[in-house]
């Protein structure tokens, strides 16, 4: 009888060390998905703010691309353009000088 209850201890505490073992691994994995989905979470949170900020731009650049003054002022600087009867003064360098021509000798190149 003392042998016998030696290998049910034996057995016993054999059983509970699997069982804690088990325990054990499964609390190590479900941590390590936690802490991968923690990190997924953040980096879908950072695109959201990076997104949204995009947004904000667009949005503002839509507002102005829908006002006149603006999209004149772009006219003007960007592409050069005019208003009929205005003069467009483009500032040289200093010692280069320029033939100037006039409206009616480039509109007789353009086909």
């Amino acid at each position: 009888m003392g042998s016998n209850g030696k290998y049910r201890v034996k057995k016993r505490f054999f059983v509970l060390f699997l069982v804690a073992g088990y325990v054990v691994i499964s609390f190590g994995q479900q941590f390590s998905k936690i802490n991968s989905i923690d990190k997924e979470i953040n980096d879908y949170l950072q695109e959201k703010k990076a997104l949204a900020q995009e947004q904000k731009t667009l949005e503002n650049e839509i507002s102005l691309l829908q006002n006149k003054s603006y999209i004149e002022r772009i006219a003007r600087e960007d592409l050069g353009l005019i208003k009929p009867g205005e003069t467009l003064l483009v500032p040289g360098e200093e010692g280069d000088i320029r033939e100037a021509k006039s409206l009616d000798a480039l509109s007789d190149n353009i086909h």
